[in-house]
């Protein structure tokens, strides 16, 4: 059993990520580009106007004084424009909704398999790339995060069953999502895996290969996360910022890259680091 030099590996990932940005941003480019043309068609239908009633009624329900501060209009005008323009649009809205989700699902697989193979096998990358191993890739996102939402649905469900309720039922929460991050972080190296054309590298296997490093992975992960805030805090900041959807959604995209390179990265490291443990290859061709 090899203990994962977790320190290292968070700083190597750290220090590759933002060395790389100019590599993030190529491999990421054409996916924001097709993400920005995709929000200009929707945003000319008048989804745009749409998604902005709908966080102004948010708001204004959730925080009346703070919207009333504001200037906000009262939930009695907000809402008849929100019924007309959801009656406009009709199946358009759920059109977009799925549509945004199979963009942002297929962009980051995409590019997640890219950072994979560049960090671990030195490899030139194209501005585009979909094939088997990106679609495996994705099949198996879907999965995980199937299971996981499934899990977490239902271990809710059963804190509210049992009566839990105000703080406690808060800190159940974050319980519930620290004891799914330490289960998932088991099954991680199979991502890495699948990027490098590895197959022998199952659910399975992943787990026995982190046996004993189960605990050193689920503490990195959310060292990578809290690791993240600061583009995570740029990324909602950017949100705030008067500027059409055409801009602020690619810019989010690309940031949400950013992040997703990091934690990637960081389990390449990991992956490396279980896998070929006789090499001296442990932080990636960059060192």
């Amino acid at each position: 059993m090899n203990k994962l030099p977790i320190i290292a590996n968070i700083r190597a990932a750290l220090y590759y990520t933002y060395a790389n940005i100019g590599l993030v941003a190529k491999v990421s480019a054409v996916w924001i580009g097709l993400y920005a043309l995709y929000t200009l068609v929707f945003s000319l239908l008048g989804i745009a106007e749409y998604l902005e009633l709908t966080d102004a009624v948010a708001f204004v329900t959730e925080s009346p004084r703070d919207a009333r501060a504001r200037g906000y209009e009262r939930l009695e005008v907000l809402l008849p424009k929100l019924a007309v323009i959801t009656a406009e649009l009709g199946p358009l809205i759920q059109v977009h909704d799925i549509f945004d989700k199979l963009i942002r699902l297929v962009a980051y697989g995409s590019v997640a398999v890219g950072m994979h193979r560049s960090f671990m096998l030195d490899e030139e990358l194209p501005r585009i790339s979909f094939e088997g191993r990106e679609f495996k890739y994705i099949i198996h996102m879907i999965i995980y995060m199937a299971i996981l939402g499934g899990l977490a649905l239902l271990l809710v469900s059963l804190v509210v069953s049992i009566g839990i309720a105000g703080a406690m039922q808060g800190i159940f929460y974050v319980f519930i999502g620290l004891a799914l991050l330490f289960l998932a972080a088991r099954f991680l190296m199979v991502f890495p895996a699948i990027a490098v054309g590895n197959p022998a590298i199952n659910p399975l296997k992943s787990w026995s290969l982190t046996k004993g490093n189960g605990l050193g992975l689920f503490w990195g992960l959310l060292l990578a996360i809290l690791s993240s805030l600061p583009v995570a805090i740029f990324k909602v900041t950017v949100a705030k910022i008067a500027l059409p959807l055409v801009i602020i959604w690619p810019v989010q995209v690309f940031l949400s890259m950013i992040i997703l390179t990091f934690v990637l990265v960081f389990l390449s490291i990991c992956y490396q680091n279980l896998t070929s443990p006789q090499e001296d290859k442990t932080i990636g061709p960059l060192y």
